[in-house]
């Protein structure tokens, strides 16, 4: 995930995508997570109940399938040779 990371970071999606997709989408959130975190810090706002409910079961299962789903790509991937 630190390649996808770095790739993100140097405005590169594709590569972060291609070296890991859940990284890539780790590394996105990363950054709405502090622009918001950021918001809210600034002017007080009521943005970060928005993060609570992001938290609730019904949304942190799927992102577990999806972080599953990622490894299972990057383990075919190796396994590949490409």
């Amino acid at each position: 995930m630190t390649t996808a990371f770095a790739a993100a970071a140097h405005g590169q999606p594709l590569a972060a995508f291609r070296a890991q997709p859940f990284g890539a989408l780790l590394a996105l959130g990363t950054a709405v997570f502090f622009w918001g975190a950021l918001h809210v810090a600034c002017f007080g706002s009521q943005l970060g109940r928005l993060f609570d409910r992001l938290l609730a079961p019904r949304i942190m299962w799927p992102v577990l399938g999806l972080f599953l789903a990622a490894w299972a790509y990057k383990i075919w991937q190796v396994r590949a040779g490409t």
